[in-house]
């Protein structure tokens, strides 16, 4: 399966991929409070290149936070087998929040609904808007195989 992967190494932290997801979500609006992608700062606010983290929804193949909805808002796609929230059957418990072992999804600030990558059904806009090709659009093995090239080269 595919998923948005982060080369940490080529990000800047320019935020470029925070604007990109909250304007699809949002509506008209940039907004990174209601991104489903995140940078994560150190408290003193520092954000030189390796000081902070790029945090991107790992699209568990045993998802926690799916199997954690009590509503069943919370369902994979057919399509692109991203995770999905239905917003109407949404009730902002966040118990998908605490059950991600790695603290990616949110709550809608104004809404109150549950923020998850959904792969934007196939075309991350995060990954198609970062300047610095720090994000891509991919399957892991592919990556890690890659990677592993590039590493005896």
């Amino acid at each position: 399966m595919k998923r948005v992967l982060v080369e940490r190494d080529k990000c800047i932290g320019c935020m470029f991929c925070l604007y990109a997801c909250s304007l699809r979500r949002g509506g008209n609006a940039f907004n990174p409070s209601k991104a489903a992608i995140s940078l994560s700062f150190p408290p003193n606010g520092n954000s030189f290149k390796g000081f902070f983290l790029v945090n991107v929804c790992r699209q568990c193949s045993k998802a926690p936070c799916l199997a954690s909805c009590p509503t069943g808002a919370i369902s994979r796609s057919d399509k692109t087998g991203a995770i999905e929230i239905d917003d109407g059957q949404c009730i902002g418990c966040a118990d998908c929040i605490e059950a991600c072992p790695f603290g990616i999804p949110t709550l809608d600030p104004d809404t109150g609904i549950a923020i998850i990558c959904d792969l934007c059904d196939g075309d991350p806009q995060c990954v198609r808007y970062c300047p610095y090709e720090a994000l891509s659009y991919s399957d892991t093995g592919e990556t890690a195989l890659r990677r592993r090239k590039t590493a005896k080269a």
